[in-house]
């Protein structure tokens, strides 16, 4: 885990960089905080690509025996004895990292793609203390909320997996709008053969609310 807060360092600023990417092949995960330092020395950054890895680094909470709760993967459904939960890894720093939009990050960024890698069996291979059959994967709606509220001048938004649109759509304040936003793709434990078909459609008919604040999309993807 690589976490500097650069107050030793001093790391000149490089308006040649564009476009930064970091996969999920790497090796060493950045905290938020540390990202946001980092992207600061980019100003004329035009896209982010970021492939976190949240089986990895993730908060692990042991879930009470028969807890029934709510996994994106599997739908409601009661876990027995040594499942836990998983939450994004940091995310109040997640929250305040996508907060900081038009504020901390550079001025020019106009793309934002997180894909969250989460895949169970990989990381229960890896050590990590729970089996496959004995995780939920949760949403933070505070991330979801922090990001809409932060991306309203980006171009194009992907954020599969990390959030649940639902969330994401919840936290639309009527008034404000996305001016450039012009593609989007997120995606909902919701639409899943197992969820209700009022609970699907209540899901869609925000979607299309919410999509009437975006007068320039081309692309929405859930």
């Amino acid at each position: 885990m690589l976490n500097t807060t650069f107050r030793q360092l001093v790391v000149p600023e490089v308006p040649a960089v564009k476009k930064f990417i970091l996969r999920r092949q790497s090796r060493r995960q950045f905290r938020p905080w540390t990202l946001k330092k980092l992207l600061a020395k980019f100003p004329q950054l035009e896209s982010f690509i970021w492939e976190p890895s949240r089986l990895h680094w993730g908060n692990y909470h042991p879930l009470p025996h028969g807890k029934q709760s709510w996994s994106r993967t599997k739908g409601y459904e009661t876990y027995g004895e040594g499942a836990a939960a998983v939450l994004s890894p940091f995310s109040w720093r997640l929250i305040e990292f996508v907060s900081s939009f038009g504020t901390g990050l550079p001025p020019k960024l106009k793309d934002l793609l997180i894909f969250e890698d989460c895949n169970v069996a990989f990381a229960y291979g890896a050590g990590r203390p729970y089996p496959p059959d004995h995780i939920c994967l949760m949403a933070d709606p505070g991330v979801a909320a922090a990001l809409a509220r932060g991306s309203f001048g980006l171009t194009r938004l992907h954020v599969p997996y990390m959030i649940d649109a639902w969330d994401f759509f919840k936290a639309y304040q009527k008034g404000c709008a996305w001016q450039r936003l012009e593609s989007i793709s997120l995606t909902s434990a919701l639409l899943a053969p197992y969820s209700s078909n009022d609970k699907i459609s209540e899901l869609l008919c925000t979607a299309s609310e919410v999509a009437l604040s975006m007068p320039k999309l081309q692309s929405f993807a859930l």
